[in-house]
């Protein structure tokens, strides 16, 4: 089955935000790669909350040790993002999430 994967390398200041960058990956008969950028506010309200929305009851069981970063920027913030997304790659790659999930994803 297709594994996905998707990492938080770091991130960059510009414009006066803060972009954090992702290194995503989808395996299966073939490889393919991206990168992207995106800022806080944006995985926020366009992947976690959608996320924990359609999990309801069902999201600690992906979610419960690796929470996802809190408001602000604070420090800790790109940690707490490396283990989210690799919380929801690992669902994802299981076929634990619906397909509308998985497609807002990629």
């Amino acid at each position: 089955s297709p594994e996905f994967r998707a990492v938080v390398v770091g991130h960059v200041e510009s414009d006066g935000h803060t972009w954090y960058v992702l290194r995503c990956s989808l395996a299966g008969v073939k490889l393919l790669e991206w990168r992207s950028q995106h800022r806080l506010v944006h995985l926020r309200d366009d992947l976690y909350t959608e996320t924990k929305a359609t999990l309801g009851d069902r999201y600690p069981e992906f979610f419960a040790e690796t929470p996802f970063a809190r408001k602000g920027g604070l420090p800790g913030t790109t940690g707490r993002l490396k283990g989210w997304f690799e919380s929801f790659a690992k669902a994802m790659s299981q076929g634990q999430l619906p397909p509308a999930l998985v497609a807002k994803a990629l």
